[in-house]
C-alpha cells in the first residue's frame, strides 16, 4: 500500500477540497462547503478506501500523487510511500481521493493545483516530491492515484512487490568490501633493514675495501647456488657469517649452507603471516608452559637496552639449580625454548632495538652474574647441556655478542681467564671482561648502561627486573612463548 501522510497545517489550507473529496467518498460534507460532489463513484472507476479510524487515509499505490491547495501554498510536500503492489500498466486518474477528515474553518475553494511527483528508487526508501503550479481543476480531481479498483477492494490479498534487484556494479562493490582483508603489518625484521638505519650502522662499522669485497663475493656465491632468498638478502647477514670466519669467503659459505640445513631440520623458515607480520611459524606455534618453572631454577631475562641501544641480556648462572631444572622439563623442551629465544632475538628483540635507536642494532650486551656459584652444581648433565646450547649459538647465531661482563666471578674463573686470554683472538678478548665484586664491576657497567636501567642487585636503580617479565621496545611486538600473547604481558620500559 501507499500511505500519504498530510500535516495538519496543509490539511487546514486544503479544507474545502478535502470536504469535497469526503462527499465524493460517501462521507457527509461540511455545511459550509457548497461544491457539488457525486455521492458514489461511477461503475468501473478507481476509488480510494478511507480508513475509518483517526489515522491517515490509505490510498491505492501510485508513483505520483496530485494534491490540491490554495494559491498561497508553494511549499514542497514531503511524503514516504511504502509500495504494496507494483504500479499498474494503465495510468487512469481516480475520480475520488481520500485524506484525513478534520473540522476546521473553510478557505477559498478557488486555488492552484499542487502536483507532487514521487519516483521510487527502492522499496521503503524516502523520496522527495516535485511541486509545480497548474490551472485550477474541480475538487474531485485534486487527488489522483493509480490503482486497480478490484485490487483496492481486496487490498489485504495483494502481495507486496519484490525489492529491486541490485545492479551488477553494486554487487561488485559489496563483494569487494566483503573480500578486502586488512593489510598485515610489516615485520620488525623488515623494518630494521631500512636504508637509513643500515647506512648509520655501516658508518659505525667502517668496513675496509677487502671486507666489502668478501661480503659481496659471499652474496654472489649464494645466488649462484640458489641459496639466497629475500629473507636472507641483507648486508648484516653477510657481515655476520663473514666476520665469524675472518672474511674467508669459502668458510663463510660453508657456515651459511650448514646453517640453512640446520634451519630446514628445525623448520624455522616455514613462515606464517599474522598479527606480527610475516614471521617463522615456529615462533608463532611453539608454546612452552614450563617456562615459569624453568626460570625458577635458572634466572635469565632480556631487560632494556644499553647506552648504544644494544639489547641487554642478564643471566644469573651462578645461582643455577640444574637438578631443579631437570625436574621442570625435559632436554627437548629446554633446547626448543633456547632456539625459540634465539629466533625471537633475531626477529623481534634486535629489530625493535634498531628502530628505537634509529640505526641497525645487531649485537647484545650480556651480563653473567656468578654470585653463589659452586663447582659442584655443574655435573656431567649440566656441562653437556651448556655445551650443546653453546654449539647451537656459535654455529647458527654468530656475531651477536657485542660485549660480555662476567661479574662476581670466583677466583678460579679469573685465574683460568688470565691463563686462557692470551691464546684467544684479540676481538674475543676485547668482548669479554671477567670482574670480581660490585666495587670492581660497577664502574665498568655504568660506562655502558644508564644507572636507571641497571637492576638494583647489580648496583643500579632499576627495581623492575624480576626475571619473569621482559622490558624493552620489543615487548608489545612479539608473541609469548607461553600463551601467544605479547611477551609475558610485560610492559614497555
Amino acid at each position: 500500500r501507499s500511505v500519504l501522510r498530510t500535516p495538519k497545517k496543509v490539511v487546514a489550507s486544503f479544507r474545502p477540497q478535502l470536504h469535497a473529496v469526503q462527499a465524493g467518498m460517501g462521507c457527509t460534507p461540511s455545511k459550509q462547503d457548497e461544491s457539488p460532489v457525486n455521492s458514489a463513484p461511477a461503475a468501473g472507476s478507481h476509488r480510494a478506501v478511507v480508513d475509518k479510524s483517526d489515522g491517515p487515509a490509505e490510498l491505492s499505490p501510485s508513483p505520483a500523487a496530485i494534491v490540491g491547495g490554495s494559491k498561497s501554498t508553494s511549499a514542497v510536500v514531503q511524503s514516504v510511500l511504502e509500495p504494496a503492489t507494483a504500479p499498474s500498466s494503465s495510468d487512469r486518474p481516480l475520480s475520488n481521493g481520500a485524506a484525513p477528515a478534520e473540522a476546521s474553518a473553510p478557505t477559498s475553494a478557488s486555488s492552484a493545483e499542487v502536483v507532487a511527483v514521487a519516483e521510487m528508487g527502492s522499496q521503503s526508501r524516502p523520496f522527495a516530491m516535485e511541486v509545480s503550479t497548474r490551472d485550477a481543476k474541480p475538487a474531485a480531481e485534486l487527488v489522483t492515484m493509480q490503482s486497480d479498483a478490484t485490487a483496492m477492494d481486496n487490498d489485504d490479498a495483494t502481495e507486496p512487490s519484490a525489492a529491486p534487484e541490485p545492479s551488477a556494479a553494486t554487487k561488485q562493490d559489496d563483494s569487494a568490501i566483503r573480500t578486502t582483508a586488512p593489510t598485515p603489518p610489516v615485520a620488525l625484521r623488515i623494518q630494521c633493514l631500512d636504508a637509513k638505519l643500515i647506512e648509520r650502522w655501516e658508518a659505525e662499522q667502517q668496513f675496509t675495501p677487502s671486507q666489502e669485497e668478501a661480503m659481496a663475493a659471499l652474496r654472489n656465491r649464494l645466488i649462484e647456488h640458489s641459496l639466497l632468498t629475500e629473507w636472507w638478502d641483507s648486508k648484516p647477514v653477510f657481515y655476520r657469517f663473514c666476520q665469524a670466519r675472518q672474511y674467508d669467503v669459502d668458510k663463510a659459505f660453508a657456515m651459511f649452507t650448514d646453517h640453512m640445513q640446520w634451519r630446514k631440520e628445525w623448520k624455522l623458515d616455514e613462515l606464517t603471516c599474522g598479527e606480527f607480520g610475516e614471521i617463522s611459524k615456529f615462533l608463532e606455534e611453539f608454546k612452552f608452559p614450563q617456562r615459569g618453572a624453568v626460570k625458577a631454577a635458572y634466572s635469565y631475562v632480556h631487560h632494556k637496552t644499553d647506552k648504544q641501544g644494544r639489547l641487554i641480556y642478564i643471566d644469573r648462572a651462578g645461582a643455577l639449580d640444574f637438578d631443579r631444572l631437570n625436574k621442570s622439563t625435559d632436554r627437548e623442551g629446554l633446547l626448543k625454548s633456547y632456539v625459540w629465544d634465539c629466533e625471537a632475538t633475531m626477529q623481534f628483540r634486535l629489530p625493535a632495538c634498531s628502530l628505537a635507536a634509529g640505526k641497525y642494532i645487531g649485537k647484545t650486551l650480556t651480563i653473567i652474574d656468578m654470585e653463589d656459584f659452586k663447582l659442584s652444581k655443574f655435573n656431567g648433565q649440566a656441562r653437556a647441556y651448556l655445551k650443546e646450547i653453546a654449539g647451537i649459538s656459535q654455529a647458527n647465531y654468530p656475531e651477536l655478542l657485542g660485549k660480555m661482563f662476567v661479574v662476581n666471578a670466583p677466583w678460579i674463573f679469573r685465574t683460568v681467564w688470565n691463563f686462557m686470554s692470551p691464546l684467544l683472538d684479540k676481538r674475543t678478548v676485547e668482548k669479554i671482561s671477567i670482574l670480581g665484586g660490585q666495587k670492581e664491576y660497577l664502574p665498568h657497567l655504568l660506562k655502558v648502561v644508564d644507572e636507571q636501567d641497571l637492576p638494583t642487585f647489580l648496583g643500579g636503580k632499576d627495581s623492575t627486573c624480576d626475571f619473569v617479565h621482559e622490558k624493552g621496545p620489543w615487548v608489545h611486538n612479539m608473541p609469548d612463548l607461553c600463551s601467544g600473547l605479547p611477551a609475558h604481558g610485560s610492559q614497555r620500559a
